[in-house]
């Protein structure tokens, strides 16, 4: 069997000696998306992916350093788009390291498990020109993770959400712009800024003011809504009043999938 015109490829596992492999008989990939397990102790080979222009890459249960990644990525001399995921051995990474690997790159996003012992001088080094200026790209660190800025770790949120406390951003709004579903058990959240793009909205029982709530998100975007089967059916109706886009309703376990509504009518009547 021959992949020599296969152009993406995405394994869920994938070791160092099978990406080896992948390298000598699919030469002409263009996207590879890979988690890669076991030891990594040989990390550093030789095997280009010369066309490969966007890469994606999880690494399980190993950690390596900003130099071994270096050497790594120089299998990809045409790559354009990278997304990483890792711990760092040695728990040292600073920004000019992460410069000199991605200054060809269009985009930078990564994920690194690192413990830091001097937070605010590590992000200094990530307030240069050309992280700031030249690439706009932003990072943050929080829980033992150093991250860019948005991330896929803050798309889903409750009420307790708060931003990080460590980041290079300028203003909080890139955070909330990235949260797509909101879930709100007990209370609103206190904010300043307006999720804008929320596409699914879960309420809890407690009693929530549907018209601040209104304030803060973007109910025209909502596609996919839960609520308490204690909520007044006042504020059901005038939520979906409030959400053209809507296509799904849960109320407990009662799901409904609306694509179109006509007209909303709610009785206690039984049938």
């Amino acid at each position: 069997m021959s992949f020599v015109n296969l152009r993406h490829l995405e394994l869920s596992q994938c070791s160092i000696n099978l990406l080896k492999n992948i390298c000598l008989i699919i030469p002409w990939l263009k996207t590879l998306n890979i988690t890669i397990i076991g030891e990594t102790s040989n990390f550093e080979f030789q095997c280009q992916l010369n066309c490969l222009a966007r890469l994606l890459v999880k690494i399980n249960n190993s950690a390596g350093s900003i130099n071994e990644i270096e050497k790594f990525l120089l299998n990809f001399p045409s790559l354009k788009h990278l997304e990483l995921s890792t711990k760092i051995d040695n728990n040292f990474v600073t920004g000019h390291q992460l410069e000199n690997l991605s200054k060809d790159l269009i985009t930078l996003k990564f994920i690194f498990k690192i413990t830091l012992d001097l937070i605010e001088e590590t992000l200094d080094t990530f307030r240069t020109s050309f992280w700031l200026e030249e690439k706009c790209w932003f990072v943050a660190y929080e829980n033992n993770y150093l991250y860019t800025v948005p991330c896929s770790m803050y798309t889903h949120i409750n009420e307790t959400f708060q931003p990080p406390k460590y980041s290079t951003i300028l203003k909080n709004s890139i955070f909330y712009d990235n949260i797509i579903k909101l879930t709100l058990y007990y209370n609103l959240i206190e904010t300043c800024h307006r999720f804008n793009n929320i596409t699914t909205l879960e309420i809890g029982p407690e009693d929530i003011s549907i018209e601040t709530l209104s304030a803060i998100v973007n109910l025209n975007g909502v596609i996919n809504l839960t609520l308490s089967s204690s909520i007044n059916k006042s504020n059901i109706k005038y939520l979906l009043n409030k959400m053209p886009r809507l296509q799904s309703l849960s109320i407990d376990t009662v799901r409904l999938i609306l694509f179109q509504f006509n007209y909303v009518c709610f009785s206690s009547q039984t049938y």
